[in-house]
């Protein structure tokens, strides 16, 4: 009789053991697939970034025509997006950065679109552009926040942002080659948030 109930008693324990178990599986999983939307949602925006403001009198240089500031082009209601590339950046990265931008915008019918452009020879800016098939404007900036200097010196990459019409940084990603999933999403994303119809 005693070795009965000795026996149950193991198989409950090791009954409430396997549902223990099973439960911290379950929130594991559940907790892993939280944060996997969370990551997509929020696609690693440089947060460091966020509605830092350029200066609305940076000068503009495009590739041919008369220099501009930053606030002539930028008006009251406008939403730009933008692609800073600079020499220093991994080229690989940069040309997928222009193909995907561009690839973007056409798509969904964004005119106030720009590439901002640092560092570069200008004969060498404009073969790599025809090279590419890039029509977007671009023009080269006198002079950009430090702090964004300081990404490009740690990570060497495209950067790619919206500026909304107050001057400020949104949603800045950083692209890299081989990530295109990623790129995707972020674009997906931006899209819905900040270029819905009406709004390009």
């Amino acid at each position: 009789m005693s070795n009965r109930i000795g026996f149950f008693i193991v198989c409950a324990l090791n009954l409430v053991i396997l549902i223990l178990v099973g439960l911290y599986i379950y929130r594991n999983r559940l907790q892993v697939q939280s944060s996997s939307k969370i990551s997509i949602a929020e696609l690693f925006f440089q947060y460091s970034l966020e509605d830092m403001k350029l200066s609305p009198g940076i000068i503009l240089s495009p590739l041919s025509g008369e220099r501009i500031t930053l606030d002539s082009l930028v008006g009251a209601e406008d939403t730009f997006f933008v692609l800073w590339i600079n020499a220093r950046s991994c080229p690989p990265c940069t040309e997928e950065a222009l193909t995907t931008f561009q690839a973007f915008t056409i798509k969904n019918g964004l005119n106030k679109r720009i590439i901002l452009a640092s560092f570069y020879n200008p004969r060498d800016l404009f073969i790599m552009l025809k090279e590419k098939g890039i029509d977007t404007p671009v023009f080269v900036p006198e002079a950009m926040p430090k702090a964004i200097f300081e990404v490009y010196n740690n990570i060497s990459q495209p950067l790619i942002f919206v500026l909304d019409s107050d001057f400020c940084i949104k949603s800045a990603f950083i692209p890299i080659k081989g990530e295109r999933i990623r790129s995707d999403a972020y674009f997906q994303a931006i899209a819905g948030r900040y270029f819905k119809s009406g709004h390009n």
